[in-house]
């Protein structure tokens, strides 16, 4: 049985989303919208599940992000998902993993925290979004400048609720709009 064939209109911001999500240059539309769709709560395509299709999401997102924000020369730290390093940088990456949100829930736990701290490179907390595709790539040393270490140190961890629309950091009530960046 073949496939059933519908047209929808699109307008030039989504259309353009689109061809920027593309794998290959020639990857068709219709192949970006169902992997877009297998990553949203509630699609029932098959293939890959909703969680693998988020996690697959988020992985590509942080590769794609890192080889535009630091030009791709990064490796993996040791005993870390997600803080990766060269020569110069150390990046440290948060994902929150969802479409639509008012506000984003990040936390900072001690083992990361203490690497970030003991680095003598330029330091980045990276707070991303993988669905919506951008990320507020903060210096880590404005973290502290603005009473990061003193609200780590109250709960024995990091915790970032952003609000995506305004870059309100809430804990810190510090505007990180500047950092956010779109992918």
């Amino acid at each position: 049985m073949g496939r059933t064939w519908h047209t929808i209109e699109v307008d030039s911001e989504v259309l353009s989303g689109l061809e920027a999500r593309r794998l290959t240059p020639d990857e068709p539309l219709n192949a970006v919208l169902r992997r877009l769709l297998r990553g949203a709560a509630g699609y029932g395509g098959g293939g890959l599940s909703g969680g693998s299709a988020k996690s697959l999401l988020r992985k590509q997102f942080v590769e794609e992000f890192l080889q535009q924000q630091f030009g791709g020369r990064l490796r993996r730290k040791d005993g870390f998902q997600l803080m990766f390093e060269d020569d110069l940088n150390l990046v440290y990456v948060q994902n929150y993993t969802g479409v639509g949100a008012v506000s984003l829930w990040y936390r900072i736990e001690q083992k990361a925290w203490a690497e970030l701290c003991r680095s003598h490179k330029s330091v980045w907390l990276c707070l991303t979004n993988p669905m919506e595709r951008y990320a507020f790539v903060i210096p880590f040393r404005e973290v502290l400048q603005h009473g990061g270490e003193q609200l780590f140190h109250a709960k024995g961890a990091l915790e970032v609720t952003l609000e995506p629309a305004s870059g309100l950091w809430r804990e810190l009530n510090w505007d990180v709009s500047r950092y956010r960046k779109q992918f």
